[in-house]
């Protein structure tokens, strides 16, 4: 009897233990959960921080605002809208902004671009050496030209009829242009010509050949146009389209103007008001003459000065070098002069 009461509570304190042991692993189990479920909700805020992180202040302004950054200077390319060849080796984009960028090697094929209005800048690219009769005729929406430093020839009629075209650049490497290259560009008042071109060159705009003894062109737009003394010719057709010019500042006499071989078809040149120069000018006689845009002040006695700042006795329009004596100035002050020229350092006495 005893024994089996000894068994009986055996069993008894061994089933206790089982399910007191089964409660630890239960709680355990539930530990371990708890444990990974507040793990995973703390690492949620850090993963959350770092995909917030990806997303800069400035993205986020802009996002709110409803504007959309694509670059670090804020600026959106622009997407090309025309793409070909023009050209046995040159190629063509023209973005949705009008910029025309030209690449390749070789000329520019002619009347390829005429007429176009959506083209607004263009830039012709290092490798492109020349530019076709008309390419860009009547391209009224073109403002500017960048030519690049391979170019050495631009044909007849390139930009004619550019109405929109302010300026143009041209480079050293220029050889052949045409007076007709831009013919009726209506707005464009300057031209610029690399110092190192050895062809061309520009003054107020216009262009002349390297010693600026012809000018070529005149551009349309110009209202009034500076011309140096060492001017003898003006080509045919320069000043065709210069309705607005008004004057002319020519550096010289009314004499060398005259003689200066104007060729046809520049009636706007014509109709213009010269003024030639103003002061004491050497003639071809080899005389120093007074002269008042342009002409002889024959009837004129008096002190003049030169450009050098140097003041001559003036009679009668022309210097006289053989004079020494007293000269009366315009003010009314009289001057000591010696051999035409006045003696602004001399102190004394003058009979």
């Amino acid at each position: 009897m005893k024994k089996t009461c000894k068994r009986l509570t055996a069993l008894l304190l061994a089933l206790a233990m089982n399910l007191s042991l089964l409660s630890m692993t239960a709680w355990a189990a539930e530990q371990e959960v708890e444990a990974e479920v507040s793990a995973s909700d703390e690492a949620e805020p850090e993963e959350k921080a770092e995909e917030e992180s990806e997303t800069e202040p400035e993205e986020e302004a802009a996002a709110e605002d409803g504007i959309s950054v694509t670059s670090e200077d804020g600026i959106a390319p622009a997407s090309t809208v025309e793409s070909g060849s023009c050209g046995d080796n040159a190629t063509y984009t023209l973005d949705e902004n009008g910029l025309l960028t030209i690449s390749g090697t070789g000329r520019i094929d002619a009347y390829v671009f005429v007429g176009n209005g959506s083209i607004v800048t263009a830039v012709i690219g290092d490798g492109i050496t020349g530019i076709g009769m008309s390419a860009f005729s009547n391209c009224t929406s073109l403002t500017g030209v960048a030519i690049g430093d391979s170019v050495t020839s631009i044909g007849s009629w390139a930009f004619s009829g550019c109405t929109s075209l302010t300026s143009v650049t041209i480079g050293d490497t220029v050889i052949s242009i045409p007076t007709s290259a831009f013919l009726d560009c209506t707005n464009l008042t300057g031209i610029t010509v690399d110092e190192g071109n050895t062809v061309y060159s520009s003054l107020d705009g216009a262009l002349f050949n390297k010693e600026q003894t012809e000018l070529i062109y005149c551009p349309s737009g110009k209202t009034s146009v500076a011309i140096s003394a060492s001017v003898t010719s003006i080509a045919e057709g320069a000043f065709y389209y210069c309705e607005s010019l008004t004057d002319v500042y020519y550096s010289s006499t009314a004499d060398d103007w005259n003689a200066i071989d104007i060729e046809d078809h520049n009636d706007p040149l014509l109709n213009a008001t010269i003024h030639c120069a103003t002061g004491l000018y050497k003639s071809s006689d080899g005389n120093w003459y007074y002269y008042v845009n342009g002409e002889v002040q024959s009837s004129f006695t008096g002190l003049v000065k030169h450009t050098s700042g140097t003041w001559y006795y003036v009679e009668k329009g022309k210097i006289n070098f053989n004079y020494t004596g007293l000269a009366k100035h315009t003010s009314g002050t009289w001057y000591y002069v010696v051999k035409g020229k006045m003696q602004s350092s001399y102190t004394g006495l003058v009979k």
